[in-house]
């Protein structure tokens, strides 16, 4: 494709000048790449697409087929980052709504990876590549956030011990977000700890991918419980491993599906 045609080279230069200026001429690291990515290319991208679109809230349009989620598959495995947001801005255009794209697009898709490596099909390189591309069109698919008081209750989402698979994570946070509260996502399971130990929280929840990390997982809900500032803590489970008779014996809810978690956050929001 040549340059007179190609609607990404202004901002492919955009990006290089963003990139030396945010990294300077030292070596980057991955972290820093992914912040200048996420904060300034991203946007962009989104923007050059989006200009003039109306926001789509309710779907108009049939859920994301099997063959469009392959195709994004391929796109992450492949690093095509415009590509792939290209293509979710065209099914939102299409209608569909911002939570069709999560659920029934990026979710199915990062599982696709995952059967996909199970599966031979894809190494573990592959798939963390495409996990990593698929986060980066979530984060160009994040609203402008709300303005809420700094005191306001979060609802605090963690990875279980050992756990490395976030996605799913930062869907359900972005689910939280429209309906006004305000979401701490963290990696650290005992950063999650601290702040149920000095803050009233709403929630608290652990994603879990296999039934290796429930062990682990245990003793970290039994301190959750033990040192909690909120009366009668919400604790949640979720994520590919199901942990409905993990849940049951040690005291916690597990939802197997996103939306039934987010009522149940948002219920117990309105009771407090």
């Amino acid at each position: 494709m040549g340059n007179d045609s190609d609607p990404f080279n202004g901002l492919r230069e955009l990006a290089d000048v963003e990139l030396t200026q945010g990294l300077g001429t030292g070596l980057a690291s991955p972290s820093d790449l992914t912040q200048t990515i996420q904060q300034h290319i991203i946007p962009r991208l989104v923007m050059a697409h989006t200009a003039g679109a109306p926001a789509v809230c309710v779907d108009t349009r049939e859920a994301p087929t099997q063959a469009e989620i392959s195709a994004l598959a391929r796109l992450a495995v492949q690093q095509r980052l415009e590509d792939a947001v290209s293509m979710v801005v065209q099914l939102s255009r299409e209608g569909l709504s911002i939570e069709s794209l999560l659920l029934g697009l990026l979710a199915p898709t990062a599982r696709a990876l995952g059967e996909a490596w199970l599966n031979d099909e894809l190494s573990f390189a592959d798939v963390t590549v495409g996990l990593g591309t698929l986060h980066r069109v979530l984060m160009a698919l994040r609203p402008p956030p709300r303005s809420l008081p700094s005191d306001a209750p979060p609802v605090v989402l963690a990875l279980a011990p050992g756990e490395q698979h976030n996605l799913g994570l930062a869907v359900f946070s972005e689910l939280l977000r429209p309906v006004g509260l305000s979401v701490v996502v963290t990696q650290d399971y005992a950063e999650a700890l601290d702040l149920v130990r000095q803050r009233e929280v709403v929630a608290l929840g652990f994603s879990v991918s296999t039934d290796r990390w429930l062990k682990p997982l245990r003793k970290v809900i039994a301190a959750a419980k033990r040192h909690s500032r909120s009366e009668d803590l919400l604790i949640l489970l979720g994520g590919s491993c199901d942990a409905t008779s993990f849940a049951a014996k040690v005291g916690v809810t597990y939802c197997s599906d996103v939306r039934a978690a987010v009522r149940l956050v948002t219920e117990r929001r309105s009771a407090t």
